[in-house]
């Protein structure tokens, strides 16, 4: 996350993994995707590729979300029933149909350019690998019926509604591809979306219901984005990526990064949540965190500056908001156990308020926080205003108040009416 809150520990997510798999393809090397990897390029790395540490938003990968080692992908066994293998189900159900061909019990289907106009269908029970060239697969294609999906969409194809299942899917989609919705409801998925500027691409929206996911949209890729299950991973970058609504509900670990992308609400909910937004013109709407266990939200230079709220709420969060035009809407923490909230170097322009349980507020420098300021929860409250900041009024309340202004900070006083309170600087009485 780039840093820490000074006197708090950040509270915040571990990374997920990333892994972005597409189909080789001999019929589309060379082609150039506007300044994106070209899709032979991408899909050279194969199967078990992982995302570069230097890619957009790839965060070192932890083994706590990594697929278990013995899980089946590939040749996993069919289900068409004892006595007959999955090269048989394959050989039956697979050559001949959509052009396809048997390699170790896995449907390979190549559709090179323009070819495939019809939806293409995968065999149920057996492994399916698809490569769609430039224009091809004009209506989509349907894995959820194989037992895993690896499927690479090239520029302009894949039209259609995007569908996959089994133990793992991984979905690559370059400039203008993907233009139906996506659904994947596989035990791991990896949907990896590179608009190069092409807000067609994955356009119709991006959902995954898995116990593991990792959604990245890129280059004004992608609408919708919601992910739910286990584990959910969700990266927007660049060219306003991900312009509709985003939202992570995995039981677990939900991670949000935005930068330069996000253009509604961001909502964030499970076990634990990261939601990081980054640079103005990031997480124009709402931003929401509601796990039950920890929150973490952090608005950084610009970011969360729509003038809509930042919202947290369950056991315990922690909001940074850092840089002038970051945080322009109101801040508030309704969390039951601890409230980390810092605004520094201009910003947070709307009111600062926590009402939940302990609360923490920390604003540094002039044309910070300059809304209203106020801790009225009944745990301990602790409000520190420093050069100039809190220009407005500062109240706290609950069981206990501490509250410090120094250097020109808080100019209207502070308004205590805790059970015990500790100001230093001026007190005023409350209205």
């Amino acid at each position: 996350m780039r840093g820490r809150f000074v006197r708090w520990a950040a509270i915040g997510g571990r990374p997920l993994v990333v892994v972005v798999v597409v189909v080789a393809a001999a019929a589309a090397c060379g082609l150039d995707t506007q300044g994106s990897p070209t899709f032979c390029e991408t899909a050279e790395a194969g199967l078990d590729a992982t995302v570069p540490s230097d890619a957009p938003g790839g965060d070192a990968l932890t083994p706590e979300t990594e697929p278990p080692a013995d899980a089946p992908v590939g040749d996993a066994p069919s289900d068409a029933g004892p006595g007959v293998d999955a090269f048989t189900v394959c050989k039956t159900e697979c050559e001949g149909k959509d052009a396809g061909v048997c390699e170790g019990g896995t449907c390979v289907i190549d559709c090179p350019y323009q070819k495939c106009p019809t939806k293409v269908t995968c065999p149920s029970g057996i492994g399916c690998k698809v490569t769609c060239g430039q224009q091809a697969c004009g209506d989509g294609v349907d894995c959820s019926g194989a037992t895993s999906c690896t499927i690479g969409c090239d520029t302009g194809s894949c039209l259609g509604a995007m569908k996959c299942a089994g133990t793992a899917c991984a979905l690559s989609c370059q400039s203008g591809a993907c233009t139906g919705a996506i659904d994947c409801r596989a035990g791991q998925c990896d949907v990896f979306c590179y608009g190069s500027n092409n807000a067609a691409t994955c356009g119709q929206g991006v959902t995954a219901t898995a116990r593991a996911s990792n959604l990245r949209c890129f280059g004004g890729a992608c609408k919708n984005v919601s992910c739910d299950g286990g584990n959910c991973n969700i990266d927007c970058e660049q060219g306003n990526a991900c312009s509709g609504v985003v939202q992570a509900a995995g039981s677990r670990t939900n991670r949000i990064q935005c930068s330069q992308a996000c253009g509604q609400a961001v909502r964030c909910a499970g076990k634990t949540c990261t939601v990081d937004c980054e640079n103005t013109g990031t997480c124009l709407g709402t931003v929401e965190s509601a796990a039950t266990d920890t929150n973490h939200i952090d608005c950084r230079y610009g970011a969360c500056g729509n003038g809509n709220d930042v919202r947290c709420s369950g056991a315990d969060c922690s909001v940074r908001c850092t840089a002038n035009g970051s945080c322009t809407g109101a801040v508030h923490s309704a969390a039951t156990g601890s409230t980390a909230i810092d605004c520094s170097s201009g910003a947070c322009q709307g009111d600062v308020t926590c009402d939940g349980g302990d609360c923490l507020v920390a604003c540094q420098g002039t044309g910070t926080c300059t809304k209203r300021v106020e801790s009225t929860g009944p745990g301990t409250s602790t409000i520190d205003c420093f050069n100039g900041a809190c220009t407005q009024t500062v109240h706290c309340a609950g069981a206990n108040c501490a509250a410090t202004c120094v250097g020109g900070a808080c100019t209207t006083g502070v308004c205590c009416d805790a059970g015990a309170c500790s100001v230093t600087g001026d007190t005023k009485g409350c209205l």
